[in-house]
């Protein structure tokens, strides 16, 4: 299978974490230094499409996933907004990591914020009703959960842990069970960041169950 944009390099999924993020930081100054600043702010909102910089990209990526698996949630968010400053269009997906560390930070108006400027994906409905949660905006949330449901019906016995993740491919078609199992990996250490988003979940399932 050949490997996405997002992922970490061979080289360094094999060091202990904190060693790769290293490893990732010395070598993303590096190349960022061979580009030079000039060329960046040349570049500047379309630097995935100078081939030039995707080396740099690639392991700008890396290091903020690294940091994002390490739980340095401060230093992970300035890598993924850089990366979005570089590159609006997202050929990364760097804005996914970004509301999972977003979500982790507790940072709940900035998390508003990126969730504003997504299409409703299964993906952004998902994080946007985690935030309605975290609001403390029920009504509204109930409302979303319908329709997130309708986007892919996998997500939440997932999320609750009544069906197990099939083989993840989060280039299959969005309501399939395949494509929720990628989801997991940015939707469930989120929502498992408020102890109250998933009494919330726990509860909508007990409350189906009832009626059913």
């Amino acid at each position: 299978m050949a490997r996405r944009e997002t992922d970490i390099p061979e080289d360094l999924e094999k060091l202990p974490t904190a060693e790769a993020a290293a490893l990732a930081k010395v070598q993303a100054v590096q190349e960022e230094l061979r580009l030079g600043e000039a060329f960046i702010q040349a570049h500047r909102g379309q630097l995935w499409d100078a081939p030039a910089a995707r080396p740099y990209l690639r392991l700008r990526m890396a290091l903020a996933c690294l940091l994002e698996r390490n739980a340095q949630w401060k230093e992970a968010r300035s890598h993924f907004e850089a990366l979005l400053r570089f590159t609006p269009a997202d050929p990364q997906r760097a804005s996914l990591h970004l509301a999972h560390t977003l979500a982790q930070q507790g940072d709940l108006e900035a998390l508003s914020a990126l969730v504003a400027h997504q299409e409703p994906t299964p993906f952004w409905l998902w994080m946007k009703l985690l935030l309605l949660v975290r609001q403390e905006q029920l009504k509204q949330a109930q409302t979303l959960l319908r329709q997130a449901q309708q986007a892919n019906r996998h997500v939440l016995a997932l999320l609750q842990g009544r069906a197990r993740p099939r083989k993840a491919n989060l280039e299959a078609k969005p309501h399939t069970a395949e494509h929720a199992a990628a989801l997991l990996k940015h939707l469930a250490p989120a929502w498992s960041a408020s102890r109250e988003a998933m009494y919330w979940l726990m509860k909508i399932e007990a409350e189906t169950s009832a009626k059913s």
